[in-house]
């Protein structure tokens, strides 16, 4: 016995095909692996790749500063110790009357030849200024009566001073006590009288005397604090240097 298909019946028409793990109408894949295109990467879900060494180009930078930096501070230091004079530091420091247009004994007088141009007068002596209180007179400090002629017999000006100078020596102390102009190049007396006791010394000089006298001085030692204070600069940009350098070791695989 057969059976037959009732009649008008057409061939069987297969289903819709399913999706599987292989593709449309594929072979279903074994059970524990995946097949290309499907699932996570490799690795650990989540995990971002690993990052690589940090860049060095902030260390060269740094190193190449910092030498240069320290170039520099070896040139100014160079420059400020073989252009200072020892003989001007200590003339100053000794004995600052070195300075001045002329000295004399107080009381006492002084002749001589005075170029046009204004002067300071400074009473000099040991202990003028008080130590606790820097280039200020001692207390009960007096100043002396200057009288300044020329040789025709005319009277100069003596005015109180406008700014308070006073240099401290090792020895004597300089204390300004007046000044005066002087018109015309001659001849001049200049007599000291009265005042405190301490006085010894009168001295004139022009009133950037001192100021000359210390700009020799100023300049070269102003050149070394320079090269000292960037050579600190130089060693703090290689402390950074090797820091990071530190950290770059530790961060590279």
């Amino acid at each position: 016995m057969s059976f037959q298909p009732p009649e008008g019946a057409g061939p069987p028409t297969p289903g819709p095909e399913q999706p599987t793990a292989g593709g449309w109408g594929g072979t279903p894949p074994a059970p524990g692996r995946s097949q290309p295109g499907w699932g996570p990467p490799p690795g650990v879900p989540g995990q971002q790749p690993p990052a690589g060494p940090p860049s060095t180009r902030p260390l060269r930078w740094l190193v190449i500063g910092g030498v240069v930096v320290l170039l520099c501070a070896i040139a100014s230091i160079v420059r400020g110790a073989t252009t200072i004079d020892t003989s001007d530091v200590r003339d100053l420091v000794e004995d600052p009357a070195s300075v001045l247009e002329f000295q004399t004994d107080h009381p006492g007088s002084w002749s001589g030849k005075l170029e046009e141009g204004r002067y300071w007068v400074f009473a000099i002596g040991p202990n003028l200024i008080a130590e606790d209180f820097g280039s200020t007179p001692r207390d009960g400090f007096s100043a002396p009566e200057l009288t300044v002629r020329g040789k025709d017999g005319t009277r100069i000006t003596v005015d109180r001073p406008g700014e308070e100078v006073n240099v401290g020596g090792l020895d004597n102390d300089l204390v300004l006590v007046g000044e005066f102009r002087v018109r015309r190049t001659a001849e001049y007396q200049v007599v000291s009288k009265g005042g405190s006791p301490g006085i010894e010394q009168i001295g004139a000089g022009g009133t950037g005397a001192l100021w000359d006298a210390t700009k020799a001085i100023i300049g070269p030692v102003g050149w070394i604090i320079l090269g000292v204070v960037l050579g600190l600069l130089s060693l703090a940009l290689l402390a950074i240097a090797l820091i990071l350098w530190l950290v770059w070791r530790s961060r590279t695989p």
